[in-house]
């Protein structure tokens, strides 16, 4: 009977070639006992394995949204830079909505970084505001006729008017006392015009006149066109050193 069970029913309970060899001393067995023990043990490797991996591919996904919250190396940020974004800032949020804080946000930086180069919020936008004017002043050095240099003043001055405004006002913060503070790049854009309109006092006086007027009708919103046109534009410059 266990022939016959052996020829048809379970042939795989004994070895091959070993006729009569009882279950417990199989090979088979033995090595099929190996292989679970082996099995068992190599399990909580094979699911540190998995899980590490399962860890590293996170980390992989999330590294992208942690980088987009780093905060970037001091070495990598400039005063141009802050400036720009302090501009941006300004120009959508106002005066009251730009803060140190979020300036540091749009760049991604700490906000310690804008410190080191500007003492406050009210010395950064100083240098924003008077920034906007460095072309006319360059132009102006250039020996560039005044009304050219006047209409690209202009420009400027209109082309964010609320800029223009903040930007003396920022001059005269904490000095009721001082008579005549401007902003220091519009000092020397006038000191310019001086050179072009005439000599040593009635060069500065003229400038003075016809910068005074244009700023009246600039902050009034009137028609700076007679004042442009009644400049000497193609007066000599007396002095032979620009500012």
């Amino acid at each position: 009977m266990m022939k016959n069970m052996t020829d048809g029913s379970v042939p795989a309970l004994t070895s091959p070639g070993t006729p009569g060899t009882s279950l417990g001393s199989s090979p088979g067995i033995a090595e099929d006992r190996t292989h679970n023990t082996r099995d068992a043990a190599e399990a909580p490797q094979a699911t540190a394995t998995a899980v590490h991996a399962t860890s590293l591919s996170d980390a992989h996904r999330a590294k992208p949204e942690a980088q987009a919250g780093q905060v970037r190396p001091n070495a990598q940020l400039s005063r141009s830079q802050i400036l720009d974004a302090t501009e941006e800032c300004l120009i959508s949020k106002g005066y009251d909505g730009t803060t140190i804080r979020r300036i540091a946000a749009i760049l991604g930086c700490a906000v310690g970084s804008i410190y080191r180069y500007f003492t406050d919020k009210r010395d950064l936008l100083d240098a924003v505001t008077q920034r906007r004017f460095r072309p006319v002043l360059e132009h102006v050095r250039g020996r560039q006729r005044v009304n050219r240099t006047a209409l690209l003043y202009v420009q400027v001055a209109t082309d964010q008017p609320e800029l223009y405004r903040l930007m003396f006002w920022l001059a005269s913060v904490g000095k009721v006392k001082q008579t005549g503070a401007m902003p220091a790049i519009v000092r020397q854009i006038i000191d310019g015009w001086a050179a072009q309109l005439g000599g040593e006092g009635q060069g500065d006086a003229a400038a003075e006149h016809f910068w005074s007027r244009l700023h009246g009708q600039l902050m009034l919103g009137g028609d700076i066109q007679p004042i442009l046109d009644s400049v000497a534009t193609d007066a000599a410059p007396q002095r032979s050193a620009s500012p």
